[in-house]
């Protein structure tokens, strides 16, 4: 079912497990995906890890034993950047770690996102600066919508969110039928949106990530 779904899904370029999974399987898995998309990354979120030949299977990332740790989540931020090509230098992930909000899984992993898809390498510590000044989670979640604004448009990134208020959960298609924009350009839809974005490949919807981004986008665009 995991090989059928990421050879029907257009653009997966990331495929995560969370459930504990055997590394020796996860390594054929890994050869078989490569077989239908050679850039795919995988990251494998498990409480342990058996032995396996990295040489072998270079695309896989593996993170185990979670914990809350400062010395965990360095390990996570040098390994999650890695799994994309991206490194940050000590002093930046020190600067990660001293963010003011509590860091969780879920907001290091937004926090990651946003500097990995940021373009200026000169400007990153000003970027990492910006995201680590937040105190709560609503104003991250407002500034991740404002980032979407500035660079996808206001009226494409209101249009989704409005339809996502109205529904919970969208069918691509009905954004293809729906808007002017969207016409012949699903991959534009998938790049402005993953940011807030859940994407379902298997039934191909979309929904917010969270309810938390659900609550952002009521104050920012409902009628």
């Amino acid at each position: 079912m995991i090989v059928e779904t990421v050879a029907k899904a257009e653009s997966s370029d990331i495929l995560i497990f969370r459930a504990p999974l055997n590394i020796a399987g996860l390594a054929e898995l890994a050869k078989c995906f490569k077989n239908i998309k050679p850039q795919l990354k995988i990251i494998s979120i498990c409480p342990s890890v058996q032995e396996i030949d990295y040489a072998a299977a270079p695309d896989i990332c593996v993170i185990s034993g979670f914990s809350h740790s400062r010395d965990f989540y360095r390990t996570f931020i040098i390994k999650y950047l890695g799994t994309f090509g991206k490194k940050g230098t000590d002093a930046q992930i020190d600067r990660i770690l001293a963010a003011k909000l509590p860091l969780t899984p879920a907001i290091l992993k937004i926090i990651l996102d946003e500097l990995i898809i940021f373009g200026s390498f000169e400007l990153l510590d000003s970027k990492i600066d910006t995201l680590r000044s937040f105190t709560d989670k609503e104003s991250l979640y407002r500034y991740l919508f404002k980032t979407g604004e500035k660079k996808y448009g206001r009226y494409l990134i209101r249009t989704i969110s409005r339809d996502l208020l109205k529904d919970d959960e969208v069918t691509v298609a009905k954004f293809g039928n729906k808007h002017f924009w969207f016409i012949g350009h699903s991959s534009r839809l998938r790049e402005c949106a993953s940011g807030f974005c859940g994407f379902d490949y298997y039934r191909d919807t979309i929904r917010f990530a969270n309810n938390d981004f659900k609550t952002a986008a009521q104050q920012l665009y409902a009628p």
